[in-house]
């Protein structure tokens, strides 16, 4: 299933000289047009809801690079 969703992000990343990175972030969600993608059976079945919400994130990462 899947919904349609505006998102809006802002994240920084931070590198370091060994390949390591750090990186945090925050999301903004809010649902566009209360539709419903269900793609689980031979068709796609689109369900039409009234939801009015939104939702914050924050993020918080980190990883290796490997040149």
């Amino acid at each position: 299933m899947s919904l349609d969703t505006l998102r809006v992000a802002l994240r920084a990343l931070t590198f370091t000289e060994s390949g390591f990175y750090f990186s945090a972030g925050f999301e903004y969600s809010k649902p566009l047009w209360g539709r419903l993608f269900d793609r689980s059976g031979p068709e796609t079945e689109i369900v039409h809801f009234s939801y009015d919400a939104s939702g914050w994130a924050i993020s918080v990462g980190a990883g290796f690079y490997v040149w």
